[in-house]
């Protein structure tokens, strides 16, 4: 199967005119689309085809929703985008949680430690830092480039024996590209801690080939402690139309559907997202063309003496710069040539200054920031040893970040 639309791939990276926007490879966009939305695009042609609102509760998206991932539609919330759900569901678990015991209440009025966010380093960096701004404490666990970045399921199965929290995994994660745990890992866990909440993040999921260990959404079915939170931005190259959904306990999805505004997901990102639901031949696409364009960036990274390139499973890969080099230098060396990657910025004490993040792109895209690349890594730069240090078990307060 051939890629399914050229209009992008006409990018001429080197001969891009000045003053252009460079090309983002920073943020995590998907690349293509279902064939199928084009049909719906020309179903909404005319002058007169986005006038109405959709359904308040978006229900045909939720049926078709709950069927793919093997749920009913009351497990289902919506969104325009997981960011949202994300930024309402955590807050809302976590102090519901907490209002749940007296104990907790005078623990969180006086430390904050009633109720902890307990997450990995390198991560989502979006929730631990929204926890702590709102004066929650944060627990982070080790991830090292050592063993793959592995998390080690017998620490975190300790660190909730001593007491419960909100455990936030994405998975696979966000910017390591590795599974942190399978669905065999995580039942006895949602199991043996019922008083602790479990919030999966799978925003890349799509990326991984199906298979009955990658899935957990329908655990939500018979675990009320487990959420499972998913996007279209991504595999389904859906990011300009902004769909999200979360799935859960019906009880609690109706309790947060409760604070929530009707109408979250227009009409016509409905009929996207639901098109390439049915679209049985896209994500195999997107795998092959993903899988084909990572490899060819990990080669040319890999090149390079002063640059390592972890392998991942989704459309990002995490790097390391050693020597004179830093994640902060490349990114503002290959700016100045047009391509932005990520670097990633301090958490509390938590630094990643060696490290970058690539999103695998268009192949015009991918050919820009390979050919920038290896003009920027000239053999000639003085290279000095790298700095590495060992993560442990960190919790952050409020006050580090002030």
């Amino acid at each position: 199967m051939q890629p399914r639309t050229k209009a992008s791939e006409a990018l001429d990276a080197p001969n891009r005119r000045s003053g252009a926007p460079p090309i983002d490879m920073a943020l995590n966009h998907g690349t293509y689309c279902s064939e199928r939305c084009a049909d719906v695009l020309r179903r909404h042609a005319g002058n007169i085809s986005l006038r109405s609102y959709p359904a308040g509760d978006n229900g045909d998206l939720r049926r078709a929703l709950a069927a793919d991932a093997g749920v009913r539609p009351e497990n289902v919330l919506v969104a325009n985008g997981s960011g949202p759900l994300l930024k309402t569901c955590i807050p809302f678990l976590i102090e519901r949680e907490i209002r749940r015991s007296a104990t907790r209440t005078l623990r969180h009025l006086l430390k904050r430690t009633a109720y902890p966010i307990i997450t990995t380093r390198l991560t989502y960096s979006k929730v631990p830092a929204s926890g702590v701004r709102v004066g929650l404490r944060c627990e982070l666990l080790p991830l090292h480039p050592e063993n793959g970045f592995a998390l080690d399921v017998g620490m975190l199965e300790s660190r909730l024996s001593r007491q419960d929290g909100l455990v936030y995994l994405c998975n696979p994660n966000n910017p390591t590209g590795n599974v942190l745990i399978t669905r065999q890992e995580l039942g006895p866990l949602l199991t043996r801690f019922p008083d602790s909440l479990f919030f999966i993040d799978e925003a890349y999921v799509h990326y991984l080939e199906e298979s009955p260990n990658t899935r957990v959404a329908d655990l939500v079915l018979r675990h009320p402690n487990l959420m499972v939170l998913r996007s279209f931005s991504f595999a389904y190259g859906l990011a300009s139309v902004r769909v999200g959904y979360a799935m859960g306990d019906a009880t609690v999805v109706a309790q947060m559907e409760a604070k929530m505004t009707p109408h979250r997901v227009g009409q016509l990102a409905a009929e996207l997202a639901m098109a390439s639901l049915e679209d049985g031949g896209h994500l195999g696409f997107v795998r092959h063309q993903t899988a084909r364009e990572r490899a060819r960036l990990m080669a040319a990274i890999g090149a390079h003496r002063a640059l390592e390139a972890y392998p991942s499973q989704t459309n990002f890969i995490l790097c390391r710069a050693r020597g004179a080099w830093s994640g902060a230098k490349i990114h503002d060396a290959l700016l100045a040539r047009g391509v932005r990657v990520k670097a990633f910025e301090p958490f509390g004490d938590e630094r990643y200054d060696d490290y970058f993040r690539v999103t695998v792109g268009l192949p015009a895209e991918n050919t820009c920031f390979i050919e920038q690349l290896d003009a920027l890594m000239s053999p000639r730069r003085r290279e000095e040893p790298s700095r590495t240090a060992a993560p442990a078990v960190r919790q952050v307060e409020l006050s580090e970040l002030a």
